[in-house]
């Protein structure tokens, strides 16, 4: 919008961004992952036939293996959000 005052042009411009319009969607779109950092598997040792010998580690505190390897991002730069603006311009 062009508005006028005497000899001045004053120019109004409004808008609306959404960041990670994805996640706007979806909730299980546009999040990051990361790797488990857990140690899935160690070192042993090496056999008389000069072989690795590597085992897989349990989680922690139970007798499960390991069912992922990444898991999802949990921060604020992980969701969605809009901004609105408006900006005067003088001429």
């Amino acid at each position: 919008m062009t508005l006028r005052a005497g000899a001045n042009r004053y120019k109004l411009q409004a808008y609306f961004d959404v960041l990670n319009f994805g996640n706007f969607i979806n909730s299980e779109w546009g999040v990051g992952e990361t790797s488990v950092q857990n140690n899935l598997i160690s070192f042993r040792g090496i056999d008389a036939g000069g072989n690795g010998m590597f085992t897989i580690n349990n989680v922690p505190g139970t007798s499960d293996f390991p069912a992922t390897t990444y898991r999802p991002i949990f921060a604020l730069s992980q969701t969605w959000s809009a901004q609105i603006g408006i900006r005067l311009s003088f001429n």
